[in-house]
């Protein structure tokens, strides 16, 4: 094994689902927990209204029919029944409130909500009897009465109003108060029974999600399981594996070395935490420095994302130094963000070679490398012999910029910050003159000869250093992109141009045989919708032309310049672009018209030749005549007689 478990992809790819699903489970079940929770409190506090209603039905039936408080005389004790009464009324008001005000809380899709409508109807129609019976019980309170003798009162009123118990005004307050009573339709078992329903709903629906939450309790235990036996199998691996501890010690020393590089931190603050014995290249040898930069790497890391290119990449730093080795060619592999960097040590035996033939020797091993893999292909920039690490950070800088110099030689070529040193020189004045004229050409559609100054553009631009080159890039697709748009919109076209994404799609090509492509397939594009508009154009022409002369045939002045003149065209001009769209003439076309209209009136009309041949626009008729044996090989009289046979 080369490296531990734990990097595996495919036990990676395991234990991040692993993560990822329990995560979701913790969250599915937070959220279904919280539902629990809130259809248990609807279902407590349902039956608490119903209750209450049952309560305040009662106490009405304990005032109507004497049922409770009957004293040893067989009197009513109202005044008990006036203060349960309303202590009943506004204890059930805030507990019906209560749910009510639970249930907006939740989405409007759960619970039976009809039933609750209806319930809110029916307590809404009884408020206000129960009002008004309060209102009686409190008069019937200021009376003073201490005791009723309610049965003997219903049925004997006009008797026991003449009593001493009871005078005629408190008799009309009782016999209100009974009246009430009578009307309060809270005796009705509907709001009881639509409670009911709501409830018996939420509690099945509470159910319902009790069993989703225990089984998402098992599904996540069973995830935590295959993550937890995931780790601990690698981590048991990696303590069984000298070799993959080390590769991981060596990793993060290798990381450590990136940033001394790179030129991130200074060589004596990342000493101590490197081990010189893995690295003798720190100990002041001679090196050869080779950048191998990925190709298409931004394309890659969208792909991929930047954490599976990562690794790849370290997968390639101890493959690559272990088949170097094998070549006797003794190297460091240091991964970067975008590549790998080797430092060839010139030690040993083989110093009898010249650096040149060692560098070619080191080149081929590693063109042989990266001619057998399948993840990524390279570029290679090699730099001048230095020592390390006094010299590192600086030859390190100058073989990243040159590495940039694919842009103008393709991926193939090895490049050489040695040769790349005299483009450094070269930062001549941006071609001002030929951008103007290739910004004409593009706006007036000439699109042959603005191909062929954006050619003489480019050529300009690659002699230049790669800062040069790369500004005078950008500006060229500006400037071209902003000409094709003014050109699409000047002509009406699609507009189907998104400067921003070729910007962008121009930003991550590398090498200028894919930008000119890019380029040149946007320009096709613009140009291959300006003919098609422009042929649309003489089409739409032609037809106007086709539709005088078919609803005018029969006009004798009818001729090519008068359908010139009524299309506000030159006569030359209409006769050109009919002739090529139709392959005749105008006046062909005309002629053709007539005599088709003639040929069907010889036919089906008795008029004389003389009166089709005016009928038809022809007012000279041998010339009739004429035309017509022209195009059917007969004359018109003979045409006729031809047909009624």
């Amino acid at each position: 094994m080369h490296i531990s478990m734990l990097k595996n992809e495919l036990y990676n790819r395991i234990l991040l689902a692993s993560i990822i699903v329990v995560l979701a489970l913790s969250i599915s079940m937070i959220v279904i927990g919280k539902r629990v929770i809130i259809f248990h409190q609807l279902s407590i506090k349902g039956l608490a209204v119903i209750d209450s209603w049952n309560g305040m039905e009662r106490i009405k039936n304990d005032f109507l029919i004497n049922r409770s408080n009957i004293t040893v005389a067989g009197e009513f004790d109202y005044k008990k029944n006036v203060a349960s009464w309303k202590k009943q009324t506004e204890n059930f008001q805030v507990t019906f409130q209560d749910l009510l005000e639970k249930i907006g809380k939740i989405p409007m899709r759960e619970g039976s909500f009809v039933d609750i409508q209806a319930a809110l109807i029916i307590w809404n129609s009884s408020h206000a009897s129960i009002s008004r019976v309060q209102e009686a019980l409190e008069q019937l309170e200021r009376v003073g009465l201490d005791t009723l003798v309610f049965p003997q009162l219903i049925h004997n009123f006009y008797i026991l109003r003449n009593t001493e118990k009871i005078d005629f005004e408190d008799t009309v307050l009782l016999m209100n108060l009974i009246n009430q009573f009578a009307f309060l339709d809270i005796s009705s078992k509907e709001f009881s029974r639509l409670i009911k329903g709501y409830v018996s709903d939420i509690q099945k629906k509470n159910e319902s999600y009790i069993q989703k939450l225990t089984i998402l309790t098992v599904l996540m235990l069973i995830f935590l399981f295959i993550s937890v036996f995931i780790i601990f199998f690698s981590l048991q691996k990696l303590h069984e594996s000298g070799l993959d501890v080390s590769q991981f010690k060596r990793g993060e020393q290798l990381k450590t070395l990136r940033r001394f590089i790179t030129g991130h931190e200074s060589f004596n603050n990342i000493i101590d935490r490197l081990n010189i014995k893995e690295f003798p290249i720190l100990s002041g040898y001679q090196v050869i420095p080779i950048l191998m930069r990925i190709n298409h790497f931004t394309a890659e890391k969208e792909k991929l994302g930047p954490t599976e290119v990562g690794s790849k990449i370290l997968v390639y730093v101890s493959t690559l130094e272990k088949h170097l080795f094998t070549k006797n060619l003794l190297s460091t592999v240091i991964p970067l963000e975008e590549g790998l960097i080797i430092y060839h040590m010139i030690q040993g035996p083989l110093l009898a070679e010249s650096i040149t033939q060692r560098t070619e020797n080191l080149l081929k091993a590693i063109k042989d490398f990266i001619s057998v893999q399948k993840d990524f292909s390279f570029s290679l920039t090699y730099g001048l012999t230095h020592q390390f690490p006094e010299e590192v950070q600086e030859n390190y800088l100058e073989l990243y910029e040159a590495s940039f110099y694919r842009i103008i030689f393709g991926y193939d070529k090895i490049i050489s910050t040695e040769e790349m040193k005299s483009r450094k020189l070269s930062d001549g004045p941006y071609p001002l003159q030929q951008e103007k004229q290739l910004t004409e050409s593009l706006k007036q559609g000439k699109i042959d000869r603005a191909k062929e100054i954006y050619s003489l553009i480019f050529r300009e631009l690659t002699q230049s250093n790669y800062t040069a080159l790369k500004n005078g890039i950008n500006r060229l697709i500006i400037v071209i992109t902003s000409a094709l748009d003014t050109l699409e919109k000047f002509n009406n076209l699609s507009n189907n141009i998104d400067i921003n994404a070729f910007n962008y799609k121009i930003h991550s090509m590398e090498t200028l045989d894919e930008i000119n492509h890019a380029v040149s397939g946007l320009i096709d594009q613009v140009a291959g919708e300006l003919v098609l508009k422009r042929d649309n154009y003489t089409f739409h022409q032609v037809g106007d032309i086709n539709e005088i002369i078919q609803k005018e045939y029969s006009n004798p002045n009818l001729s090519t310049n008068l359908i010139a003149e009524r299309l506000r065209f030159s006569t030359a001009y209409l006769g050109r672009i009919f002739k090529n769209q139709t392959g005749t003439s105008v006046q062909d076309t005309i002629n053709q018209c007539r005599i088709e209209a003639a040929k069907d009136l010889l036919i089906k009309e008795k008029l004389t030749i003389a009166e089709i041949s005016s009928s038809v626009g022809i007012s000279n008729t041998m010339y009739f005549y004429t035309l017509f044996k022209k195009f059917y090989g007969t004359t018109p009289k003979e045409y006729r007689q031809i047909q009624k046979k």
